[in-house]
């Protein structure tokens, strides 16, 4: 395949969209064996602009080098772990080299939901390039638990494409992927700068996502929450209650003290909140 693109280039295509156009229809595999494709041209390839063409050109080059650790990435399984979530447990694919081939693993491997989900949290446990994969994969993601799951590891993602992901994930169809990104908004050390994803979280119709919303709110002193958080304290969901107190008194404990919301809730039926309610009145 790639010999033949190669070919091409005397028909008119350039020599650098021969070989991009191979690098993202083929497996990284084919890609590797390919003795016209030097360890340098990959390796120039590995700084390009798109993503898809980084991670084969990556995964290439980590598998003519290490033909042992690409068997290993393609043979992982996870297990379960204490948590009761699938985990990848061999300390072998938390390494740079392994990066690539877990992404790739993760578009091609033909893992289930479970799998993807945990192929993403053993990319968040390292320091390779995987930002703009996850991202760009999320919408593609069918399944709700595994996108939630790809948000979450955005939370401390490095590159500037995360808060996109983030962003777009606030506005998904399903509740617990708008959570996830409530709380990867406010796990963030710019979610600051996305006050209004927040804002707009605290008037989700779903109560797992105003609640997450109103602990970000707290978690980043979003100043601007505050009147939103006083509207919760009077929400139908005890968890709602609870978390806008909590953001209520990281935004301003003072001043919060003497809410009267917060003095009805240190009478509320849900004992957390009460007991909340009973510490920010310093009873």
């Amino acid at each position: 395949m790639i010999a033949l693109l190669l070919a091409l280039a005397a028909w008119g295509a350039t020599p650098e969209e021969t070989v991009l156009d191979a690098l993202q229809t083929a497996d990284y595999a084919s890609v590797a064996d390919d003795a016209g494709l030097s360890d340098e041209a990959l390796e120039a390839l590995a700084e390009h602009p798109d993503w898809r063409v980084r991670v084969q050109a990556m995964a290439a080059l980590s598998a003519r080098r290490d033909p042992a650790l690409a068997a290993t990435v393609a043979s992982a399984q996870p297990s379960m772990s204490r948590a009761g979530v699938l985990r990848f447990a061999d300390p072998a694919l938390v390494q740079d080299a392994a990066v690539p081939l877990m992404v790739d693993r993760l578009v091609h491997g033909g893992d289930d939901a479970q799998g993807r989900a945990a192929i993403v949290d053993m990319l968040r446990r390292t320091r390779g390039d995987w930002t703009d994969a996850v991202v760009a994969l999320i919408p593609a993601e069918p399944d709700p638990w595994a996108r939630a799951a790809m948000v979450a590891a955005l939370e401390k993602a490095p590159g500037a494409s995360a808060m996109d992901g983030i962003r777009a994930a606030a506005a998904d169809p399903a509740a617990q992927v708008r959570a996830a990104a409530m709380r990867a908004v406010g796990g963030r050390s710019d979610g600051a700068e996305q006050a209004d994803i927040v804002l707009a979280g605290l008037s989700d119709p779903e109560p797992q996502v105003r609640a997450d919303a109103a602990q970000a709110a707290g978690w980043r002193h979003i100043a601007a929450a505050w009147a939103p958080l006083v509207g919760l304290l009077a929400d139908r969901d005890a968890s709602v209650r609870l978390r806008a107190l909590r953001g209520l008194q990281k935004l301003d404990p003072a001043q919060a003290a003497h809410l009267p919301l917060v003095d009805a809730l240190c009478h509320d039926p849900d004992p957390k909140v009460q007991a909340a309610a009973r510490s920010i009145r310093g009873q």
